[in-house]
């Protein structure tokens, strides 16, 4: 009877764990192992098993929820106001969108007529400026603009847009705001009899380069009205010279002040 127990009982464990090797394996585990710890284990998967079921019965619960409202939603009258209502916001988009294209158009429209504008129809001292400046910076900045309901000057050139003053280098910024005086003293000359032109130091914080531009626009300045430039400086004298012999106009008449 004990060998008939003992050979189902072997039996019963190779159909679990399978025969030869498996079965080696598996009862030097059950060797290593008390029904102690097995008892613990049992109880704890148990314990698992309990919060699994009652998760399960959690998603159940939540499953039937959404079930009945999805019957709710499913009807023909919950239905038939959902579409109205999906109807009613794509016609208040439409009309946004309506409303958009011509508030966009509309501001495109501004923004050239506004450029157009500062393009065309710029003051006269702004223009003669920009051919001043234009001069000065060997062509680095041939834009002068004075925008639409802005109290400031603006430059341009092929690498730099729209730059205000205070973006500008010392010696950029004063070169243009000699160029403003340039274009306003060419603009009053049109309008009044044009009268002399006094600077003192005018072109210290010049480099070589733009400080003969700059003296080639005071010589051109010379043609409508009458330069005094006062110096100390021997270099500012050459530059003039220079930008005279340049531009063939008479050599400018130099008083030393003693």
């Amino acid at each position: 009877e004990l060998e008939g127990g003992h050979r189902e009982s072997l039996s019963r464990l190779q159909h679990i764990c399978g025969p030869g090797k498996l079965l080696e394996d598996f009862k030097n585990e059950l060797s290593r192992t008390d029904i102690q710890s097995i008892g613990d284990h049992a109880r704890q998967v148990e314990e698992e098993l309990d919060t699994v079921d009652t998760h399960l019965e959690e998603l159940d619960t939540e499953l039937g929820s959404n079930t009945s409202e999805l019957r709710a939603l499913s009807t023909e009258e919950e239905s038939s106001s959902l579409r109205m209502k999906r109807d009613f916001l794509l016609e208040q988009l439409r009309e946004h969108a309506r409303e958009w294209a011509k508030y966009t158009l509309a501001e495109r429209l501004l923004d050239e007529a506004s450029t157009t504008f500062e393009r065309e129809r710029q003051p006269g001292v702004v223009r003669n400026a920009e051919s001043f400046f234009s001069e000065i910076t060997g062509g680095r900045y041939g834009q002068v603009t004075a925008p639409l309901g802005q109290k400031t000057i603006k430059v341009s050139g092929e690498r730099e847009l729209n730059k205000e003053p205070s973006a500008l280098s010392r010696g950029t910024r004063e070169q243009l705001f000699l160029s403003l005086r340039f274009g306003l003293v060419q603009e009053l000359s049109q309008r009044t009899e044009p009268l002399p032109v006094i600077v003192d130091e005018v072109l210290v914080n010049f480099d070589p380069e733009r400080a003969l531009r700059a003296a080639k626009a005071f010589v051109q300045l010379s043609n409508t009205n009458q330069v005094f430039v006062f110096t100390c400086h021997p270099t500012v004298v050459e530059n003039f010279q220079v930008a005279a012999k340049q531009l063939d106009s008479p050599d400018p008449m130099l008083i030393e002040i003693e």
